[in-house]
């Protein structure tokens, strides 16, 4: 910016502290004329994307190329070149879960029947006759009252289903007329109620489409789930390296980094198998990550290759395993609300 739009008086317009130099010491603000021509306007705008784009460049471009650097600069206290961490995820797993929306299948997932897709229909007519001919095998035992319905092999129970699609409500109360009529010692136990009523709530809302259904309201709900699951990871960071007496941020900018990076390469790997048809890309995604992964604990954390690739394994598991819990606990929620 040139000299003459700096303002002759040194009162800061923002603050009202005295302005010594160029900008505020206390606020920050730069003490220039707040009238501007057009062209100088223009400017700032071209300057801030500019000095943007390029700290947004070198950010990807470490961040992709050299695994773990970005932490170690972090806690070095080296911030000022780069983009901020979590300023950094939040914009990129938006243009990740954008891109899923774009390359996924284009229908509403809430309607009856699709149009010129039979083959939902024909597989969920399909396991409603294995159910029945599963109930017309002797060698079958019923045990009323277990964990697990007996819907499985109730031909009573495919006769609600078919029955009572478009009216969910109807289909619960058949259900729960049909449970009252039996003795206690036949009678489903709890666990064996709520997935009755719930599938039959389903079915009767969405019919056939139902599965679908459940995992479109889970995809909308990954984002909302990730900020369970980011904590998550760097409790199991901690955990897993509770000898370096670090803070629990440091581990949280670690994670940070590495979700960052596996959603920039999801969303290259997906946007390539959407345009070259295929799903090869996806599973060197896989491949890198965990390579990525290995690399950048090693360069962070400084142990071992032996300890790294073992504690990398042991993450791996662990965040895998809580990762399928949270999505039955996010399903079984669901259910529940029905």
């Amino acid at each position: 910016m040139s000299v003459h739009h700096l303002r002759k008086d040194k009162t800061c317009l923002n603050c009202g502290q005295e302005v010594r130099e160029r900008y505020c010491t206390h606020c920050g603000q730069e003490n220039t004329e707040p009238h501007e021509t057009f062209g100088h306007l223009v400017s700032h705008f071209f300057q801030d994307v500019t000095h943007y784009d390029s700290k947004a460049w070198i950010t990807i471009r470490d961040l992709m190329l050299k695994p773990g650097l970005l932490t170690k600069l972090y806690m070095a206290g080296k911030r000022q070149s780069f983009v901020n961490p979590i300023r950094m995820y939040i914009f990129t797993s938006f243009v990740f879960f954008l891109v899923l929306a774009y390359i996924g299948p284009h229908y509403d997932p809430y309607e009856m029947r699709l149009p010129g897709e039979d083959t939902v229909r024909v597989a969920y007519e399909q396991s409603l006759v294995t159910i029945d001919e599963r109930a017309k095998d002797s060698t079958v035992s019923l045990k009323g009252g277990s964990s697990v319905t007996s819907f499985s092999v109730d031909t009573t129970f495919t006769g609600i289903l078919r029955g009572t699609i478009g009216n969910p409500k109807e289909a619960v109360r058949r259900y729960d007329s049909l449970q009252a009529t039996k003795p206690l010692s036949k009678r489903d136990g709890t666990a064996g109620r709520f997935f009755a009523r719930s599938t039959l709530y389903m079915n009767g809302k969405y019919g056939s489409n139902a599965p679908r259904v459940m995992l479109d309201k889970l995809q909308h709900n990954i984002p909302k789930l990730m900020f369970i699951l980011l904590p998550l990871f760097a409790l199991f960071m901690s955990w897993m390296y509770r000898g370096k007496k670090w803070f629990f941020a440091d581990h949280a900018i670690f994670t940070i980094h590495l979700h960052t990076f596996l959603f920039l390469l999801g969303i290259l790997a997906f946007l390539f198998d959407h345009l070259f048809h295929t799903n090869w890309f996806s599973f060197f995604a896989w491949i890198i990550s965990i390579l990525y992964f290995v690399l950048a604990l090693k360069k962070v954390y400084g142990q071992s290759t032996g300890k790294t690739i073992l504690k990398a394994f042991l993450i791996f598991v662990t965040y895998s395993f809580s990762i399928l819990l949270i999505i039955v606990l996010y399903v079984l929620s669901i259910l529940a609300l029905l």
